[in-house]
């Protein structure tokens, strides 16, 4: 089955995460999803105009994700076990740096 335009995105970073659930809320679900029903889309529109008055942004993203355990692993993302297992990255290991966005 062919998926619609914006039907699937991928970010490097997780300051990435944020551009790529907008570009999804407003190119997929806003526009190109043929699954959602239109009484849902128009839902979904208007609290996109709702939330575009909304404070956070990027920031308020990256700092939730890294909260739920998301965390950059060279061009990857991926979650650590939030129950300190031993599977759990520590935070030397990590690279804290941004890098850069990927708007796909």
């Amino acid at each position: 089955k062919a998926r619609t335009k914006g039907a699937v995105y991928y970010s490097k970073s997780i300051r990435g995460v944020y551009q790529v659930s907008q570009n999804m809320a407003k190119v997929h679900f806003g526009e190109k999803c043929r699954t959602i029903p239109h009484d849902i889309r128009q839902r979904l529109l208007s609290l996109h105009l709702v939330n575009r008055r909304a404070t956070g942004g990027k920031d308020y993203w990256v700092d939730c994700l890294k909260s739920q355990g998301l965390y950059e692993d060279g061009q990857v993302l991926r979650f650590r076990p939030l129950d300190g297992s031993p599977d759990s990255p520590t935070e030397d290991n990590e690279d804290d740096e941004e890098g850069e966005e990927d708007d796909d």
